[in-house]
């Protein structure tokens, strides 16, 4: 019997994780296009390889943040900051539908 405060379930597990999927590349898409963009909006290591882009997002998704490379320009701490909060809000996503079934 169903009360008023159980919600259902919006996405089944399998679409839940197409969505990060498509939502992961669209990420490493958008991280590549700042990159080649804005070379000099990071401080620290050669970072003219996509590599290492891709690693100082990867690691700032995870909120943890080395502090070897920094963002300089405010397109790439706006680019940084918004792929924070996707990091959060994907991990969230994905552990909500786990607890829902």
């Amino acid at each position: 019997m169903k009360t008023k405060y159980m919600v259902d379930a919006q996405f089944s597990p399998p679409s839940v994780l197409k969505y990060n999927v498509v939502l992961f590349f669209l990420y490493v898409l958008l991280v590549i296009l700042v990159h080649t963009l804005n070379l000099k909006g990071y401080s620290g290591f050669e970072t003219r390889l996509i590599v290492y882009a891709l690693y100082f997002h990867i690691v700032s998704v995870c909120t943890t943040g080395y502090g070897d490379i920094d963002p300089l320009s405010s397109l790439t701490k706006n680019v940084l900051s918004f792929c924070a909060y996707w990091g959060w809000y994907s991990q969230h996503i994905i552990l909500l539908h786990l607890l829902h079934n």
